[in-house]
């Protein structure tokens, strides 16, 4: 994450604007700051932002209650070494 990116989520943080919040740490970031299901739904469909609005606003609710500094030590965060493999399962029973 660079100094662009963290200057556009700091002021979609401080503007309570949650769809762009969300979409930018979706893009700028391996791991997400809060663990939710939800969040991989997004990565795969990102118009489930606007199609979801209570689920939207839980997922913000959570990322303010962090704090702008907490959400972003949480979003440079090493990815889990169980995230980093998982998907390389997938191709298991596929050769």
């Amino acid at each position: 994450m660079d100094e662009e990116d963290y200057a556009q989520i700091k002021l979609a943080f401080e503007a309570k604007n949650t769809p762009m919040l969300i979409r930018l740490l979706i893009g700028c970031s391996d791991v997400f700051p809060v663990e939710d299901s939800y969040v991989g739904f997004i990565r795969k469909k990102p118009e489930a932002i606007e199609e979801n609005p209570k689920t939207t606003a839980r997922i913000g609710e959570r990322l303010y209650a962090l704090g702008l500094e907490k959400m972003m030590q949480e979003a440079q965060r090493p990815k889990e070494t169980n995230r980093q493999l998982g998907n390389s399962f997938n191709s298991l029973g596929q050769n």
